[in-house]
């Protein structure tokens, strides 16, 4: 009579996971890691949106600085216009330039120009003795009627009543000037004491006495 095993049941045989290293993570381990990973990328697009960001502003920076230049330094005629002239130096395309520029300065790079040469073309006329003809061909304007033209748009007055309002506060300043000086020297003049005066003979007294002690 053959001797039957006893065979283990279903239930206990296949119920119970077959374990092997490796096959099974921790839940938990495994969403730590996947939010370590997010702010990761987040950290790292973050970083790149403000790189961007920076190199936007500092192109904008240069072109401001380029117009200054051009407008402040420079003594020769461009022979391109200014929309080639700063692609050309900051290497660009300018329809880029422009649209950057008008976004995050709120205005046009051609408005900025504008701006630039009439305020240098006040400084000129403050500070200079250059008639507003050779002004306009040292800022490269077309004509006086042109350069005329923009300084009355931007300021809200003509060249011509901008000097003469200059050449008034000047006089003025001298007037007050003038004046001032007059009343300073007068009361200087009361402090003086006449020598034969008796303060001065009591004050040289009181030297004498001293000495003489």
């Amino acid at each position: 009579m053959l001797n039957h095993k006893e065979v283990p049941s279903v239930n206990s045989t296949f119920t119970e996971p077959i374990r092997k290293e490796g096959s099974f993570q921790d839940t938990g381990s495994l969403t730590q890691k996947e939010n370590s990973t997010e702010e990761l990328a987040d950290a790292i697009n973050k970083v790149k949106h403000e790189l961007r960001s920076d190199k936007k502003h500092l192109l904008t920076e240069k072109i401001k600085s380029v117009v200054i230049d051009m407008i402040y330094y420079s003594e020769s005629q461009l022979k391109v216009n200014y929309s080639d002239y700063l692609s050309q130096k900051l290497n660009c395309n300018y329809t880029y330039m422009s649209n950057l520029f008008s976004k995050i300065h709120g205005n046009t790079i051609q408005n900025f120009i504008i701006a630039t040469k009439i305020e240098r073309a006040k400084e000129l006329m403050m500070y200079n003795d250059l008639t507003l003809t050779e002004i306009a061909f040292k800022l490269h304007y077309s004509s006086v009627a042109h350069i005329s033209n923009q300084f009355k748009k931007v300021t809200g007055v003509s060249p011509s009543v901008f000097k003469a309002s200059l050449s008034q506060n000047n006089s003025l300043l001298s007037t007050s000037f003038t004046a001032n000086t007059e009343t300073n020297a007068a009361a200087e003049e009361s402090k003086i004491i006449p020598i034969n005066s008796p303060q001065t003979a009591d004050n040289n007294k009181e030297g004498l006495h001293q000495v003489e002690g």
